[in-house]
Protein backbone atom coordinates (compact mmCIF):
# COMPACT_ATOMS: atom_id res chain seq x y z
CA UNK A 1 0.00 0.00 0.00
CA UNK A 2 1.41 3.39 -1.00
CA UNK A 3 1.98 6.12 1.58
CA UNK A 4 -0.77 8.34 0.17
CA UNK A 5 -3.28 5.48 0.13
CA UNK A 6 -2.31 4.47 3.68
CA UNK A 7 -2.77 8.07 4.85
CA UNK A 8 -6.19 8.25 3.20
CA UNK A 9 -7.27 5.02 4.91
CA UNK A 10 -6.06 6.32 8.27
CA UNK A 11 -7.91 9.63 7.84
CA UNK A 12 -11.16 7.83 6.97
CA UNK A 13 -10.77 5.44 9.88
CA UNK A 14 -10.28 8.37 12.26
CA UNK A 15 -13.41 10.08 10.96
CA UNK A 16 -15.52 6.97 11.46
CA UNK A 17 -14.01 6.14 14.85
CA UNK A 18 -14.97 9.59 16.17
CA UNK A 19 -18.61 9.03 15.35
CA UNK A 20 -20.62 7.83 18.40
CA UNK A 21 -22.23 5.15 16.25
CA UNK A 22 -18.88 3.52 15.43
CA UNK A 23 -16.56 4.47 18.28
CA UNK A 24 -15.46 1.34 20.08
CA UNK A 25 -15.33 -0.85 16.98
CA UNK A 26 -12.03 -2.61 16.41
CA UNK A 27 -9.75 -1.54 13.57
CA UNK A 28 -10.71 -4.45 11.33
CA UNK A 29 -14.42 -3.61 11.53
CA UNK A 30 -13.69 0.06 10.92
CA UNK A 31 -11.61 -0.81 7.86
CA UNK A 32 -14.53 -2.79 6.42
CA UNK A 33 -16.84 0.20 6.91
CA UNK A 34 -14.27 2.50 5.33
CA UNK A 35 -14.09 0.12 2.37
CA UNK A 36 -17.78 0.60 1.54
CA UNK A 37 -17.70 4.38 2.02
CA UNK A 38 -17.79 6.49 -1.10
CA UNK A 39 -16.75 10.09 -1.72
CA UNK A 40 -19.03 12.93 -2.68
CA UNK A 41 -18.37 16.61 -3.31
CA UNK A 42 -20.90 19.42 -3.01
CA UNK A 43 -20.19 23.03 -3.82
CA UNK A 44 -21.34 25.92 -1.64
CA UNK A 45 -25.08 26.57 -1.14
CA UNK A 46 -26.15 23.20 -2.55
CA UNK A 47 -28.87 21.00 -1.15
CA UNK A 48 -27.48 17.67 0.14
CA UNK A 49 -30.98 16.33 0.64
CA UNK A 50 -34.46 17.69 1.22
CA UNK A 51 -36.83 17.05 4.09
CA UNK A 52 -39.06 14.17 3.01
CA UNK A 53 -36.48 12.63 0.64
CA UNK A 54 -35.91 8.87 0.93
CA UNK A 55 -33.36 8.09 3.64
CA UNK A 56 -30.81 5.55 2.40
CA UNK A 57 -27.38 7.13 3.07
CA UNK A 58 -25.38 8.53 5.98
CA UNK A 59 -22.79 11.29 5.60
CA UNK A 60 -19.59 12.16 7.44
CA UNK A 61 -18.19 15.61 6.72
CA UNK A 62 -14.51 15.34 5.79
CA UNK A 63 -14.28 19.08 5.13
CA UNK A 64 -16.65 22.01 4.88
CA UNK A 65 -19.80 23.01 6.76
CA UNK A 66 -23.54 22.35 6.41
CA UNK A 67 -26.74 23.83 7.81
CA UNK A 68 -29.49 21.55 9.14
CA UNK A 69 -33.03 22.94 9.09
CA UNK A 70 -36.69 21.92 9.11
CA UNK A 71 -39.49 23.34 7.00
CA UNK A 72 -42.04 25.37 8.95
CA UNK A 73 -43.96 26.58 5.90
CA UNK A 74 -43.79 26.25 2.13
CA UNK A 75 -41.18 28.99 1.81
CA UNK A 76 -39.62 29.17 5.27
CA UNK A 77 -37.32 26.87 7.23
CA UNK A 78 -36.02 26.88 10.80
CA UNK A 79 -32.32 26.28 11.44
CA UNK A 80 -31.44 23.45 13.82
CA UNK A 81 -27.73 24.23 13.73
CA UNK A 82 -24.54 23.83 11.76
CA UNK A 83 -22.20 20.85 11.36
CA UNK A 84 -18.54 20.87 10.40
CA UNK A 85 -15.63 18.58 9.65
CA UNK A 86 -15.86 15.34 11.61
CA UNK A 87 -19.60 15.62 12.20
CA UNK A 88 -22.05 13.14 10.73
CA UNK A 89 -25.71 13.25 9.76
CA UNK A 90 -28.29 10.84 8.41
CA UNK A 91 -27.03 7.89 10.50
CA UNK A 92 -30.52 6.54 11.14
CA UNK A 93 -30.82 5.97 7.39
CA UNK A 94 -28.44 3.03 7.83
CA UNK A 95 -31.14 1.22 9.81
CA UNK A 96 -34.38 2.80 8.64
CA UNK A 97 -35.56 3.86 5.18
CA UNK A 98 -37.96 6.45 6.62
CA UNK A 99 -38.07 9.85 4.86
CA UNK A 100 -35.57 12.51 5.91
CA UNK A 101 -36.80 14.59 8.83
CA UNK A 102 -34.70 17.67 7.97
CA UNK A 103 -33.10 19.59 5.12
CA UNK A 104 -29.30 19.78 4.83
CA UNK A 105 -27.61 22.55 2.81
CA UNK A 106 -23.91 23.25 2.34
CA UNK A 107 -22.58 26.55 3.69
CA UNK A 108 -19.18 25.94 2.09
CA UNK A 109 -17.75 23.49 -0.39
CA UNK A 110 -17.90 20.07 1.26
CA UNK A 111 -16.26 16.69 0.93
CA UNK A 112 -18.31 13.83 2.34
CA UNK A 113 -17.78 10.18 3.12
CA UNK A 114 -21.05 8.46 2.22
CA UNK A 115 -22.27 5.04 3.33
CA UNK A 116 -25.26 3.53 1.56
CA UNK A 117 -27.76 1.53 3.57
CA UNK A 118 -27.84 -1.54 1.33
CA UNK A 119 -24.06 -1.91 1.45
CA UNK A 120 -24.04 -1.42 5.21
CA UNK A 121 -26.79 -3.99 5.82
CA UNK A 122 -24.88 -6.50 3.71
CA UNK A 123 -21.71 -5.73 5.70
CA UNK A 124 -23.53 -6.41 8.98
CA UNK A 125 -24.63 -9.79 7.60
CA UNK A 126 -21.02 -10.66 6.89
CA UNK A 127 -19.66 -9.17 10.11
CA UNK A 128 -22.17 -9.68 12.93
CA UNK A 129 -19.78 -7.95 15.37
CA UNK A 130 -20.76 -4.63 13.80
CA UNK A 131 -24.47 -5.36 14.25
CA UNK A 132 -23.89 -6.39 17.88
CA UNK A 133 -21.94 -3.19 18.49
CA UNK A 134 -24.73 -1.05 17.00
CA UNK A 135 -27.29 -2.88 19.10
CA UNK A 136 -25.35 -1.85 22.20
CA UNK A 137 -25.11 1.78 21.03
CA UNK A 138 -28.83 1.99 20.30
CA UNK A 139 -29.70 0.32 23.60
CA UNK A 140 -27.67 2.92 25.49
CA UNK A 141 -29.36 5.71 23.56
CA UNK A 142 -32.79 4.24 24.29
CA UNK A 143 -31.92 3.94 27.98
CA UNK A 144 -30.79 7.58 28.03
CA UNK A 145 -34.07 8.67 26.43
CA UNK A 146 -35.98 6.59 28.96
CA UNK A 147 -34.11 8.19 31.87
CA UNK A 148 -34.74 11.63 30.40
CA UNK A 149 -38.46 10.89 30.10
CA UNK A 150 -38.53 9.66 33.70
CA UNK A 151 -36.87 12.88 34.86
CA UNK A 152 -39.29 14.99 32.82
CA UNK A 153 -42.25 13.09 34.26
CA UNK A 154 -40.83 13.48 37.78
CA UNK A 155 -40.43 17.23 37.27
CA UNK A 156 -43.99 17.45 35.97
CA UNK A 157 -45.35 15.53 38.97
CA UNK A 158 -43.46 17.72 41.45
CA UNK A 159 -44.59 20.86 39.67
CA UNK A 160 -48.28 19.88 39.59
CA UNK A 161 -48.35 18.78 43.22
CA UNK A 162 -46.42 21.86 44.38
CA UNK A 163 -48.87 24.10 42.51
CA UNK A 164 -51.83 22.34 44.16
CA UNK A 165 -50.38 22.79 47.67
CA UNK A 166 -49.54 26.42 46.92
CA UNK A 167 -53.11 27.12 45.76
CA UNK A 168 -54.63 25.28 48.72
CA UNK A 169 -52.41 27.22 51.13
CA UNK A 170 -53.54 30.46 49.50
CA UNK A 171 -57.23 29.51 49.66
CA UNK A 172 -57.46 27.43 52.84
CA UNK A 173 -54.23 28.28 54.61
CA UNK A 174 -53.93 29.53 58.17
CA UNK A 175 -50.73 31.21 59.25
CA UNK A 176 -48.90 29.48 62.07
CA UNK A 177 -45.52 30.03 63.70
CA UNK A 178 -44.01 27.34 61.46
CA UNK A 179 -45.70 28.43 58.22
CA UNK A 180 -49.08 28.30 56.44
CA UNK A 181 -51.16 25.29 57.48
CA UNK A 182 -53.71 23.94 54.99
CA UNK A 183 -56.90 23.54 57.02
CA UNK A 184 -58.43 21.01 54.66
CA UNK A 185 -57.63 17.39 55.37
CA UNK A 186 -57.27 15.50 52.09
CA UNK A 187 -55.77 12.05 51.86
CA UNK A 188 -53.19 11.08 49.25
CA UNK A 189 -55.83 9.51 47.00
CA UNK A 190 -57.88 12.72 46.97
CA UNK A 191 -54.83 14.87 46.27
CA UNK A 192 -53.84 12.51 43.46
CA UNK A 193 -57.31 12.60 41.93
CA UNK A 194 -57.21 16.41 41.76
CA UNK A 195 -53.93 16.58 39.81
CA UNK A 196 -54.10 13.22 38.03
CA UNK A 197 -51.24 11.52 39.89
CA UNK A 198 -51.36 7.97 41.35
CA UNK A 199 -51.85 7.83 45.13
CA UNK A 200 -48.58 6.01 45.81
CA UNK A 201 -46.65 8.65 43.84
CA UNK A 202 -48.31 11.43 45.85
CA UNK A 203 -47.44 9.60 49.09
CA UNK A 204 -43.81 9.16 48.07
CA UNK A 205 -43.44 12.80 46.99
CA UNK A 206 -45.01 14.18 50.17
CA UNK A 207 -42.76 11.98 52.31
CA UNK A 208 -39.75 13.18 50.33
CA UNK A 209 -40.69 16.83 50.87
CA UNK A 210 -41.21 16.14 54.58
CA UNK A 211 -37.76 14.54 54.81
CA UNK A 212 -36.32 17.66 53.14
CA UNK A 213 -38.09 19.91 55.63
CA UNK A 214 -40.27 21.59 53.00
CA UNK A 215 -43.59 20.47 54.53
CA UNK A 216 -44.85 18.82 57.70
CA UNK A 217 -47.53 16.13 57.66
CA UNK A 218 -49.67 15.61 60.75
CA UNK A 219 -53.10 14.00 61.09
CA UNK A 220 -53.88 14.56 57.41
CA UNK A 221 -53.03 18.27 57.52
CA UNK A 222 -50.09 19.84 55.70
CA UNK A 223 -48.01 22.72 57.01
CA UNK A 224 -45.73 24.38 54.48
CA UNK A 225 -42.46 25.06 56.26
CA UNK A 226 -40.63 26.50 53.25
CA UNK A 227 -43.15 28.29 50.98
CA UNK A 228 -40.38 29.76 48.82
CA UNK A 229 -38.99 26.29 48.13
CA UNK A 230 -42.41 24.97 47.18
CA UNK A 231 -42.94 27.94 44.87
CA UNK A 232 -39.59 27.25 43.21
CA UNK A 233 -40.65 23.64 42.60
CA UNK A 234 -43.97 24.85 41.22
CA UNK A 235 -42.25 26.83 38.46
CA UNK A 236 -39.32 24.47 37.91
CA UNK A 237 -40.88 22.43 35.08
Amino acid sequence: MGRAMHRELLDKRILFSRNPLFSGLDRDDLDHIVAIAGHRHHSRHKRVFEQGDPGDEMFIIASGKVRVSVLVSEDEDLSLGELGAGDAFGEIALLDRAPRTARVTTLAACEFLVVKRDAFVELMRRRPSIAIHLLGVLTRRLRAVHESMKETLSLDIRSRLAELLHNMAHTYGRNTRKGPRIDVALNDQELGDIVGIPRDVVSAQLRHWQDEGIIKLKHGFITILKPHELERLEHHF
